[in-house]
C-alpha cells in the first residue's frame, strides 16, 4: 500500500516516489545508481568514457520487453532523446546534461553530453527505458517494459495489479502477482496492516508503535526527503495576499518565518517519526554542510523583522500543500500565527496540487524535495539555478529564483570530478542558499515499511522498492 497516487503509466512523466516505486518494477534503467553500493549494471552491462563529453554503453544481450520485442540500443537512444526533447516530462530533471543519444550498433549506445557532468551516471539510474517509437497516448495507459513485473490492470487512484513476467532469462520473480493499492491515507495503511488485510505498506507517514504490529516486521531507514517551505520569488502582486505586494520578495519576511519556526515542537507534533532539518538535504546526502548552525526559533526577533517589512497589522497568506502533508502545514500555521501571519492552509490531492504548482499558482507552499542520486548537486542544478530550459538547467525552479552568482558557482561545481573539491563546493553552495533563504527547511522523516512476517525483504539503500526482492519466508530472495 502506498499513500500517493500514480497518475499515468508513462515512466517519464512523473518523478514522484509512488511513480518510481510502481513503475521501477515494470521498466528498468541502463544503470542502477545505489548511494550505498555505487553503480551496478542494469540494461547496460558495462560503460566507458572515451572523452569528457561522450559515454558508450555495452548493453545486455538476450533481453525482451513484455510484448516479446527484443531490447536493443535503439530503444535506449529513443528513450533518452524523447526525454531531452520534452522538458515537460519530469524525468528531464535527470538529463539536463545530455545533448543527444544514438545507437552505434544493435547493443551499443552512445550518449553525447552538452557539458561535463560528474554525476551523469548517477542521474541515468533514474531514466527508465521504453520501446522505440512509443507514444504518449500508449505509454499513459499500457506498459511494456523489461522489468520483472508487468501491469495486468491499473485503476487510477485505487490499485495496480502486477504479474511476474514469464520467459525472461534472468528468472521469474518469487511472487507471481502483486496488488499495489494506491492513494491510501497513512492512517488507513496502518489499520489495514494491523488488521491483517495487507501484507506490506509504507507507514512512515504515521508515528507507529512497534508493539502494535505483531504479525509484521518494521524496516526503518532515514529518508532522502526534506520537507520545506517554498516561495514565489517573482510575482509582484500574488493572489495569496490581497491588496499587498508580494511579501516574500523581502528577505526579512522569509527570515521572520525562519525564526518563527520551532522545529523541535513541529517534529513533536507530527504524526510521523521525524527530525528537525537545518538545511535542504539530510546528513547522508553528499554535500551536506556539517558546519551550518542548528536553526533556532526567536519569535521576538521574527516579529520585529515582519513589522519592519510589512508594517503594523497581521499578514494574511495562503499555504498550499499536498493532502499527505496537511498535518505538517497545520502545525506551521499555528506557529506562524504567533508572529502575526494568518495562514489559510489549502491541502490538495496530488494531481491537482502538482498541476497548479507547475502553473505557478502558489505563493507559499509546503512540499518535500529529495536528491535521489544521493548528491546535493541535483538541488542546485534543478531547483535553485535560474530557469534555462535550453541548457537543461532550473527545470524545477518553481520559485522563479534567479541569482547569477549562485548560477555560476553551481555550473562550476557540477563539472568537478575531484570528490573533496566537489564536496567543498557543494557545501558552500548550501551555505549561500541558506543565507538567502530561498527555501526554508523544516524536517526530515523516517521511511518505515511494514512487512508481513510471512515474507522476507530488506530495504536497500537506493530508496526503490524492488518487488522481485520480496519472497515468501520459505524461499530465498530473488
Amino acid at each position: 500500500m502506498l499513500p500517493s497516487d500514480v497518475s499515468t503509466l508513462d515512466p517519464h512523466v512523473s518523478n514522484t516516489t509512488a511513480a518510481l516505486t510502481l513503475l521501477g518494477n515494470v521498466y528498468e534503467p541502463l544503470i542502477h545508481a545505489d548511494p550505498g553500493l555505487g553503480l551496478r549494471p542494469g540494461l547496460a552491462r558495462s560503460w566507458s568514457n572515451p572523452d569528457p563529453l561522450t559515454w558508450d554503453f555495452d548493453l545486455q544481450p538476450g533481453l525482451t520487453f513484455h510484448s516479446g520485442r527484443p531490447f536493443a540500443a535503439r530503444d535506449a537512444a529513443f528513450s533518452i532523446e524523447r526525454i531531452v526533447a520534452a522538458p515537460d516530462l519530469e524525468t528531464s530533471y535527470y538529463l539536463g546534461d545530455v545533448a543527444s543519444a544514438e545507437a552505434l550498433g544493435p547493443l551499443t549506445l552512445r550518449v553525447h553530453l552538452r557539458r561535463r557532468s560528474a554525476a551523469f551516471l548517477n542521474k541515468l539510474g533514474h531514466v527508465l527505458i521504453v520501446p522505440d517509437g512509443s507514444t504518449r497516448a500508449v505509454l499513459a495507459r499500457e506498459s511494456d517494459g523489461t522489468g520483472p513485473y508487468r501491469v495486468r490492470q491499473w485503476r487510477p487512484g485505487l490499485e495496480a495489479e502486477l504479474t511476474a513476467r514469464e520467459g525472461d532469462r534472468r528468472g521469474r520473480a518469487p511472487l507471481a502477482s502483486v496488488s499495489v493499492r494506491l492513494n491510501v491515507p497513512p492512517r488507513e495503511i496502518v489499520s489495514e496492516l494491523v488488521a491483517g488485510r495487507a501484507d506490506m505498506g509504507l507507514v512512515g507517514l504515521r508515528r507507529v508503535d512497534d508493539a502494535a504490529f505483531r504479525r509484521v516486521s518494521l524496516h526503518r531507514r532515514g529518508s532522502l526527503q526534506v520537507k520545506y517551505l517554498g516561495f514565489d520569488l517573482v510575482a509582484e502582486a500574488p493572489a495569496c495576499c490581497p491588496g499587498r505586494a508580494n511579501p516574500f520578495l523581502d528577505r526579512r519576511v522569509r527570515e521572520a518565518i525562519q525564526l518563527a519556526l520551532d522545529r523541535d515542537a513541529l517534529v513533536a507534533g507530527l504524526p510521523s517519526h521525524a527530525a528537525p532539518a537545518n538545511q535542504l538535504v539530510p546528513r547522508h546526502v553528499f554535500g551536506f554542510n556539517a558546519a551550518l548552525p542548528v536553526l533556532r526559533s526567536d519569535r521576538p526577533r521574527a516579529r520585529e523583522l515582519l513589522q519592519a517589512a510589512v508594517g503594523d497589522g497581521r499578514l494574511p497568506v495562503s499555504l498550499h500543500t499536498r493532502e499527505i502533508l496537511a498535518e505538517a502545514a497545520q502545525l506551521v500555521r499555528t506557529q506562524l500565527h504567533e508572529i502575526g501571519i494568518d495562514v489559510t492552509v489549502v491541502a490538495q490531492p496530488d494531481p491537482e496540487y502538482f498541476a497548479a504548482l507547475k502553473r505557478r499558482e502558489f505563493t507559499l507552499w509546503l512540499d518535500r524535495w529529495s536528491c535521489t542520486t544521493g548528491d546535493s548537486g541535483e538541488l542546485f542544478e534543478n531547483a535553485l539555478h535560474s530557469a534555462e530550459p535550453a541548457r537543461g538547467l532550473g527545470a524545477f525552479n518553481e520559485s522563479g529564483y534567479s541569482n547569477p552568482v549562485l548560477d555560476r558557482a553551481t555550473e562550476k561545481t557540477l563539472v568537478l570530478e575531484d570528490l573533496p573539491s566537489r564536496r567543498r563546493a557543494l557545501e558552500e553552495l548550501m551555505a549561500q542558499v541558506m543565507r538567502e533563504l530561498v527555501w526554508i527547511p523544516l524536517y526530515t522523516d523516517e521511511e518505515v515499511w511494514a512487512v508481513d512476517r510471512a515474507f522476507n525483504w530488506s530495504p536497500g539503500s537506493d530508496y526503490w522498492l524492488h518487488l522481485a526482492d520480496v519472497a515468501p519466508a520459505s524461499s530465498p530472495p530473488h
